[in-house]
């Protein structure tokens, strides 16, 4: 049997070796400090080290859109590693990875973050276990704006820990925060009235295709009309449970997207990024 540390040294090896010559030409027509988008190219943790090291450490980019990939919780730790220190990236879209037990680390080095101020995670398997890490890392950051986590496995457990952490003086930056598509239930909406009650900065959140009763969300219309410049987003909950569980991505208006014309919108005043199959 083999050793960990001889294990270790062999997946060095492998990883030193490997090349991905598609990915490489691609970085090599990048230019410096611009935006990298390589949506749906099965991108897996071996290509992590070279996007680090072409696009991050030497290319400094500020956009690093992935979605799509094949990206699992390894490549998102070394990913996590390289993001402790960087002060150039401001935009990342992981939508689609398998990013798993991986966000911890993610969510981690983010805590620390200073440059960072768009995260994308929809549709990455992330539980209420996950949750809880995104919200210990926003009561320490303080330059994260937008957080979309639409279409994981939150429940309102996820959700009650994230609206604790945007309670009052735990967070002075995230705008913008994006819950649609998860099964998150009525036991949720009174830590969200009190958060919203006490934040001063959230003045974007979408609820849409939850598990909510009329009732609760009634409670929160009420609760975010208080500010008129609020944008609350409830209003799709008639969407079919069967049409989130398929392969489609949902537009920023909220439409469901088919399988043969998948649209990445990143939220927000973003430059818009179309692939059609």
């Amino acid at each position: 049997m083999k050793s960990a540390s001889a294990t270790s040294q062999e997946e060095t090896s492998k990883s030193s070796k490997y090349r991905n010559p598609a990915l490489e030409k691609s970085i090599q027509s990048t230019t410096f400090g611009s935006t990298f988008d390589y949506s749906d190219q099965l991108l897996t943790e071996l290509d992590v080290p070279i996007l680090i090291t072409k696009l991050l450490n030497e290319k400094k980019i500020v956009e690093l859109h992935l979605p799509g990939n094949e990206i699992n919780e390894k490549g998102i730790q070394l990913l996590a590693d390289a993001l402790v220190n960087n002060k150039t990236l401001t935009i990342l879209d992981l939508r689609g990875n398998p990013v798993g037990a991986g966000i911890e680390t993610l969510a981690n080095s983010l805590q620390t973050n200073t440059t960072l101020t768009t995260l994308y995670l929809d549709d990455t398997g992330i539980d209420d276990d996950g949750a809880t890490n995104l919200a210990e890392m926003l009561r320490h950051n303080e330059t994260l704006q937008r957080l979309s986590l639409g279409r994981n496995k939150i429940t309102a457990t996820g959700v009650q820990n994230l609206a604790d952490a945007l309670h009052g003086s735990c967070n002075s930056t995230l705008e913008e925060l994006d819950l649609a598509g998860n099964t998150v239930d009525d036991t949720c909406v009174n830590d969200l009235i009190h958060m919203l009650k006490y934040n001063k900065v959230l003045c974007k959140l979408n609820m849409s295709a939850s598990k909510l009763r009329e009732e609760a969300k009634e409670k929160l219309r009420e609760a975010t009309q208080r500010n008129p410049c609020f944008d609350f987003t409830i209003d799709d909950e008639e969407i079919e449970e069967e049409e989130l569980d398929n392969e489609d991505y949902r537009d920023g208006t909220g439409s469901v997207l088919s399988q043969t014309e998948k649209i990445y919108i990143p939220r927000g005043p973003l430059m818009l990024e179309c692939l059609r199959k």
